[in-house]
C-alpha cells in the first residue's frame, strides 16, 4: 500500500488549521466542523444504546438532546457510508492472497 506525505497532499494544512475558527466550524475542535460532529454524536449514540434507527425521529429524542435533528433517512445512508469506508480499509490492508487452516 503507497502511503502519500500529508505535506504533499495537503501543503497549505497548517494555515487552515490556524484559520480554523469555533466560529468557522461551529465546535471547540476546530478542525471538524458542526455538521460532522452532530453525525457523529448521532450515530455514536444510536450504535452504542443498540437503538433502532428510528430512535434519532422520536419525539421524546428530540425534546431530551440538543443534537441537530437528523432523518432515520440520513442516519441511515451515513452509517452505510461509514461501513463502505470501512470495507475499504480493510480490503486494502488485507493481501491478495490468504489461507484458511481449519484445526480439529
Amino acid at each position: 500500500m503507497k502511503k502519500v506525505c500529508q505535506r504533499t497532499a495537503h501543503p497549505d494544512f497548517e494555515s487552515a488549521m490556524r484559520d480554523a475558527t469555533v466560529a468557522s466550524t461551529g465546535t471547540l475542535i476546530l478542525w471538524v466542523s458542526q455538521k460532522a460532529s452532530n453525525r457523529y454524536a448521532w450515530v455514536r449514540w444510536v450504535i452504542m444504546g443498540n437503538l433502532p434507527f428510528s430512535f434519532c425521529e422520536s419525539n421524546e429524542t428530540r425534546r431530551y438532546t440538543n443534537l441537530n435533528p437528523i432523518s432515520e433517512e440520513a442516519l441511515t445512508a451515513i452509517m452505510e457510508a461509514v461501513m463502505k469506508a470501512v470495507e475499504k480499509a480493510i480490503g486494502d490492508e488485507m493481501s491478495d492472497n490468504f489461507g484458511l487452516v481449519l484445526d480439529g
